[in-house]
């Protein structure tokens, strides 16, 4: 398994690291604009940066399409249990990461600027770790699903599902500033890591059934 994890990282790093850009333009931004023009923290597109961080294992995936990752995969010592494992571990170890860190540049920003509270920020991260969460949920089952597929099924799906997920964080990140500590924020978030779980259960039975 931690040859796994490590194929994903170097995969990660040479496939996804201009999406590393993203997030360190929103925080500039967010340091600028605070600085300059007082913006309020809880504006803050927190859910953008999470959700951009959770595509990258799944942009691996037309890499690993275009290099047959799949079929030589086969030949490793590893089970399809854990093949598909470590895309979950992976998309749940960058979760992690972009938590600490935005966490750590929101509450820099609060203090520095006097701007926002410890609730709003517990707001924003909550509902930002399940929009980490949700490109997994909805995209890895149907791309293990049609894993060894190529062409319009596979855009068609990518499209669908992007364009969901885009349109649901602005209204989920929106209710999630105006609700309670624990209320729409929290309770998608929990929602999110459910239907995680499931989806990685569903992945693991769809790629044990393909012919690779």
């Amino acid at each position: 398994m931690k040859g796994l994890l490590v194929k994903e990282k170097c995969s990660l790093w040479n496939t996804c690291k201009t999406f590393l850009i993203i997030p360190l333009f929103f925080y500039a931004a967010l340091v600028v604009g605070m600085r300059r023009k007082g913006v309020n923290i809880d504006g803050f597109p927190i859910g953008m940066v999470f959700m951009m961080m959770g595509l990258m294992p799944i942009s691996v995936i037309n890499q690993e399409m275009a290099s047959r990752w799949h079929i030589h995969a086969m030949t490793l010592p590893y089970s399809r249990t854990q093949i598909v494992s470590a895309k979950y571990i992976t998309v749940l170890i960058i979760d992690l990461l972009t938590t600490v860190v935005s966490a750590a540049v929101l509450v820099i920003c609060m203090a520095a600027f006097n701007n926002g509270s410890v609730e709003a920020i517990l707001k924003m991260l909550f509902g930002g770790i399940g929009m980490g969460l949700m490109p997994a949920v909805v995209f890895l089952p149907a791309s293990f699903k049609y894993y060894d597929t190529v062409g319009g099924k596979r855009m068609i799906i990518s499209i669908v599902a992007g364009a969901s997920i885009g349109v649901s964080n602005m209204f989920i990140m929106e209710r999630a500033q105006k609700s309670s500590l624990f209320g729409g924020g929290f309770v998608f978030m929990c929602l999110m890591i459910v239907l995680f779980i499931v989806s990685w259960i569903l992945s693991i039975a769809f790629f044990r059934k393909k012919d690779v």
